[in-house]
């Protein structure tokens, strides 16, 4: 009797078993697949993906007002088609901002994110350290009646001609009087990074790798770090 009471239980624990590992693989499968079932129309639906794809830490992830993630990459699953607007803060940084329309199905991407410090920091460098003027205009743009071109696409529009435009990785780079702006694409966001004390064109040389540029103001040559706060100072050598 109790070797089959013990049988009998060995085959319930292994049904459940593989009950439960078919319920997880069905779950997984309509998770990976952006599924949710209707229970109102009792039919499965396809949802919609906001994915960050960049590494972030140290930073708060918010889509539509709500918390979603403090470091990235994030992917936030089963959403509902609509209108979701995704904000990337981080003290001491310019908010990265961008909204997205979504259907079923579809996936709002965020890559290459990067957040520019509200005040860069500013180091002088070597009066002979190298610095190449590059053209006013970065090879492939074009300005017509203050409409920025790259190639055949349109990317902006000035309601001022900038005194020089550059590609800079991801964004572009200009200067529009006395004052260096960046304007990113993907958000349609321009801001102010630098002020000089002139109106006057002053010679950059940009150095896409680190997200930074050099400036020659008046015979001084200043090495400008977009994603790095005035507050960031290196500790002292022992």
């Amino acid at each position: 009797m109790t070797h089959r009471r013990r049988q009998v239980q060995g085959t319930i624990f292994s049904t459940v078993g593989v009950l439960v590992f078919i319920v997880m693989a069905i779950i997984t499968f309509l998770w990976a697949n952006g599924l949710t079932f209707d229970t109102k129309a009792r039919t499965f639906e396809q949802t919609s993906v906001v994915s960050i794809e960049t590494k972030l830490s140290d930073v708060e992830i918010q889509l539509n007002g709500k918390t979603i993630a403090t470091k990235g990459p994030f992917q936030q699953r089963g959403l509902q088609p609509g209108r979701y607007d995704l904000s990337i803060t981080k003290e001491g940084y310019l908010p990265y901002i961008r909204v997205f329309h979504l259907d079923r199905g579809e996936v709002g991407i965020a890559r290459d994110v990067v957040l520019i410090a509200k005040q860069p920091l500013v180091s002088t460098l070597e009066p002979n350290a190298r610095f190449i003027t590059p053209s006013k205009l970065s090879n492939g743009l074009t300005l017509q009646n203050g409409e920025l071109f790259d190639g055949n696409e349109f990317i902006t529009r000035f309601s001022s001609e900038p005194l020089q435009i550059h590609r800079y990785n991801s964004l572009y780079l200009y200067q529009l009087g006395s004052n260096f702006h960046v304007f990113i694409p993907d958000t349609n966001q321009d801001f102010v990074i630098y002020s000089l004390a002139t109106t006057e064109y002053v010679p950059i040389n940009s150095q896409p790798s680190s997200y930074a540029f050099v400036i020659n103001e008046n015979g001084v040559k200043k090495l400008i770090n977009l994603t790095i706060p005035t507050e960031v100072v290196a500790e002292p050598s022992q």
